[in-house]
C-alpha cells in the first residue's frame, strides 16, 4: 500500500513493545470473548466500567487516535441505519420513541465496547500469535489423548476465520477510500448525511461482497495447494 495514504483501518496489527503487546495471546483471546459477552448481558455501570478499562488499556498499548476515529465512524454509521428503521411514523410509535432510543443508545455502547475489545486484541496481537493461541488447546488435548489429533482441521479453520476479520476491514477501507477519492458524496446537514450514508452503503456493500468471495476463493486455493 502507498505509504502516503493515511492508515485508518480497524483491527490492523501494529508492532510494539508495550506490556499489552507482550501479554500472552491466549489470555487476550479469552478476554476478547468474555468481556464483550458479559457487556451484552450486564447493566449500564458494568458496561461503562469495561469500556473505560479497555480505553485505558488502548492508551497504554499506544493505539493511534485514527483507530478510535474509525471505531466512532462505524458506530455513528450504524446508529444512522438504526434511526432509519426506528423513526416514528405513527402517533403510537412516537409514544415509545424515547424508550426505544434509550435502548438503542445502550446497545450502541455495548457494540462500541465489543469493537474496542476487538481493536485492542487485533492491534496488539500478530497473526502468528493468534494462530499459536488457538492451536494451544489442541496441542494440550493431544497430550491427553492422541485421538484429539483429528481436531487439527477445526483448529486450523478457526484460526483462519479469526485472522480473516482484519482482511474484511482492509477491503472495506480500500473501497471507501476509492469512493471518496472519486468524489463520493459529502453530507451537508442531517438529512443529507442519511442520504449519503444510504448511497455509500448501497454502492460499496455489493463490491465488498464480491471482493470477499474472491479473497475466500484465493485462500481456499492456497490451502488446497499446500496439502
Amino acid at each position: 500500500m502507498n505509504k502516503g495514504l493515511p492508515l485508518n483501518r480497524l483491527f490492523c496489527y501494529t508492532p510494539g513493545t508495550t506490556c499489552i503487546h507482550r501479554f500472552p495471546a491466549p489470555i487476550k483471546l479469552i478476554l476478547l470473548f468474555i468481556l464483550p459477552t458479559l457487556s451484552f448481558k450486564a447493566d449500564l455501570l458494568f458496561i461503562i466500567a469495561v469500556f473505560a478499562f479497555l480505553s485505558l488499556l488502548s492508551l497504554l498499548a499506544g493505539i493511534a487516535a485514527r483507530s478510535f476515529r474509525s471505531l466512532g465512524t462505524f458506530v455513528v454509521s450504524y446508529a444512522v441505519i438504526m434511526m432509519l428503521f426506528k423513526f416514528p411514523l405513527s402517533a403510537e410509535s412516537r409514544q415509545h420513541f424515547g424508550a426505544e432510543m434509550q435502548g438503542s443508545a445502550l446497545y450502541l455502547l455495548k457494540l462500541a465496547t465489543a469493537l474496542l475489545a476487538g481493536a485492542l486484541f487485533y492491534e496488539t496481537t500478530s497473526g502468528r500469535d493468534i494462530r499459536r493461541a488457538i492451536d494451544l488447546p489442541h496441542r494440550l488435548l493431544i497430550h491427553l489423548h492422541p485421538a484429539f489429533s483429528r481436531l487439527e482441521s477445526l483448529s486450523f479453520y478457526l484460526s483462519l476465520t479469526i485472522t480473516f476479520i482484519p482482511r474484511i476491514l482492509d477491503a472495506w477501507y480500500a473501497l471507501d477510500l476509492s469512493y471518496r477519492a472519486r468524489g463520493g458524496r459529502s453530507a451537508k446537514g442531517p438529512l443529507s448525511l442519511v442520504r449519503t450514508t444510504i448511497h455509500r452503503y448501497r454502492k460499496l456493500l455489493p463490491l465488498l461482497l464480491l471482493q470477499l468471495l474472491d479473497m475466500a476463493s484465493t485462500t481456499d486455493k492456497a490451502i488446497q495447494n499446500r496439502r
